[in-house]
């Protein structure tokens, strides 16, 4: 990429909106502990999580690493489906889940590495459990909980797909957009000759390229910063009553949204540059005025 194009990407417009809202993040991600709280704390840290990487991306920092950020983008994406899903369910059975969860979680960890370490490193001690029977008690109360809410033939595992806890909902744009975040994510996370290929750039004359994850970091850069912006957006479309924002927050927020949708371009999963295709040309008002009716228009981006 040309010098000439690195500053457009160091100067976000978003980060000026993510740095006023800042102090009223952090004081709607302070948790305290008890029994009945652990939805809310959940719903905190994920919000904490959001935010956070919304300022690495729109910050000054290593964003030729931008590559590296796309994997987080999917797990902010399944806690909006997981925890709207869990928002609807009758309160006991919300605060019953969550510890279960942790738990199940907890413990298939510590058997597996206790598997990994006896294997791989047994000179070194590490937490483990002798006996670990209670993790099928576990997942069948887990299992219980999701039967009687909508899920009655769940057999086995702790949880749905999150692709049928997103369709669960009845707002097709949020299974859509898990679809879109999965497909594009998992080449970062599963083997997948395309993600590998585009690594390369080169003379396509000479068929020689060299292979680097920063060769498509501006590319990947903008990923993370409109779908992340996006993402955030969304937290206060699904729990405005948990973090109540104040009519500034509020604003600010709406203005956010509004940046999103008049970016000029959304990051595409395949795009014209990669395949070697001159993009289409179109008419840069038309684009503009289109979006700005966006604006007024849109008042929510999952619906």
């Amino acid at each position: 990429m040309k010098k000439k194009n690195r500053k457009s990407l160091h100067a976000s417009e978003y980060l000026r909106w993510f740095q006023k809202i800042e102090p009223f993040v952090r004081k709607r991600t302070i948790g305290n502990l008890n029994k009945k709280t652990f939805y809310s704390l959940c719903l905190k840290a994920s919000l904490a999580k959001c935010f956070e990487f919304n300022l690495l991306a729109h910050g000054k920092r290593s964003y030729k690493d931008a590559f590296f950020w796309l994997p987080a983008l999917r797990g902010i994406c399944e806690e909006l489906i997981v925890l709207n899903f869990i928002k609807s369910l009758p309160a006991v059975d919300r605060q019953r889940l969550i510890p279960l969860l942790m738990e199940h979680e907890m413990l298939s960890k510590i058997h597996q590495q206790t598997q990994f370490f006896s294997r791989t490193r047994p000179q070194q001690t590490i937490l483990s459990m002798t006996d670990l029977t209670e993790i099928g008690g576990i997942e069948g109360n887990i299992r219980s909980i999701w039967n009687r809410n909508g899920w009655s033939k769940l057999a086995h595992g702790t949880m749905p797909q999150i692709r049928q806890i997103a369709e669960k909902q009845g707002l097709p744009v949020l299974a859509m957009l898990y679809d879109y975040l999965y497909r594009l994510t998992s080449g970062t996370v599963h083997f997948n000759a395309q993600t590998l290929l585009r690594m390369g750039w080169g003379d396509l004359r000479k068929k020689r390229f060299r292979y680097s994850t920063k060769n498509f970091y501006g590319y990947y850069l903008m990923f993370a910063r409109v779908y992340g912006a996006f993402l955030f957006c969304v937290y206060f479309e699904f729990f405005s009553k948990y973090f109540r924002p104040d009519k500034h927050v509020s604003e600010i927020i709406n203005n956010i949204r509004k940046e999103v949708i008049m970016s000029p371009r959304w990051p595409e999963m395949v795009t014209f540059e990669e395949m070697n295709i001159r993009p289409p040309k179109t008419s840069p008002l038309r684009a503009i005025l289109y979006s700005f009716m966006q604006t007024e228009k849109i008042r929510r981006l999952i619906s």
